[in-house]
């Protein structure tokens, strides 16, 4: 369906929402318990999909990085690469370099920055999972090992204040292919993953009409406290861990007809108590 989508109606546009210069390639990682691929657009309509092995993994950022292991394309690609200088016709067809470089030799393909810092922590998981460290069926450590990559600030994963603006969202999800369900589902539902919590959201089967479910007044909340430079308090601090917590107690608990219900915790709810936490900390730091 995105690939139709892309044909049909091509792609364009500013990536900013108050911004409309800045843009760049888009690239997508779409995942089931079954299989999993990387999708990444060029252009107006060109586009690139990479199956993910079993038992292998796979990360993006903001940039091409599908090389030859390419398991479909879109129609005229290669010849459009020939007819333009970008590939001789003959070597093996190099996504990255043809639609990122344009065929430059001297350009550089090698993976840096998030991208790099991604599969570093991936590679690491990986490791743990085949020492035993990481079990299969641990839904709790693989969630929390996740959220521990997507706080990491230090290479850009997590994007703080980065060209005046930080992360927009941060979500993490557990793909069970179990027959009665235990996929698991957390989003932060505000801008940093550093310091906001991840919350358990449940999608609705017959959903009653859009909600934001409070997110956008949770987003503003921490937007302004990182605009007026307010770092959490260790209040704060402890009240986003005690909602992150209870979520993923929740994690590996599956009855026998789906996951537990019972107690889980209610995104809505969740989303709730830590804004008030938050105006509650950001009255204490006015007052101070």
């Amino acid at each position: 369906m995105c690939i139709e989508l892309l044909e049909a109606h091509g792609q364009g546009g500013g990536c900013a929402e108050d911004d409309a210069s800045w843009t760049y390639e888009n690239g997508f990682l779409f995942a089931d318990a079954g299989e999993a691929y990387v999708l990444e657009t060029a252009g107006v309509r060109c586009w690139a999909l990479e199956r993910v092995p079993p038992g292998t993994w796979r990360n993006i950022s903001n940039g091409l990085s599908i090389r030859t292991n390419i398991h479909s394309h879109s129609a005229g690609l290669r010849e459009m690469c020939r007819d333009r200088g970008w590939w001789d016709g003959a070597s093996d067809f190099d996504w990255k370099r043809c639609l990122g470089v344009g065929g430059r030799t001297h350009a550089s393909l090698a993976v840096s920055g998030r991208e790099r810092a991604g599969a570093s922590h991936l590679a690491r998981m990986q490791r743990d999972a085949a020492s035993g460290a990481l079990r299969p069926d641990d839904a709790q450590a693989w969630l929390g090992a996740m959220m521990g990559v997507l706080r990491d600030d230090c290479s850009g994963i997590c994007f703080r204040d980065v060209h005046g603006f930080c992360s927009t969202g941060s979500q993490v999800s557990w793909i069970s292919n179990a027959p009665h369900g235990g996929s698991q589902h957390l989003f932060t539902g505000a801008s940093d993953p550093v310091y906001t919590s991840y919350k358990h959201f449940t999608f609705a089967t017959a959903p009653k009409g859009a909600t934001t479910h409070g997110t956008r007044e949770l987003w503003d909340a921490w937007r302004h406290m990182a605009l007026q430079g307010i770092s959490p308090d260790s209040e704060l601090r402890v009240e986003v861990a005690r909602i992150e917590k209870a979520s993923l107690d929740h994690s590996n608990i599956i009855a026998p007809g789906g996951v537990a219900a019972q107690n889980r915790p209610d995104f809505a709810a969740a989303v709730a108590a830590e804004l008030k936490a938050v105006q509650e900390m950001a009255k204490r730091a006015q007052e101070h």
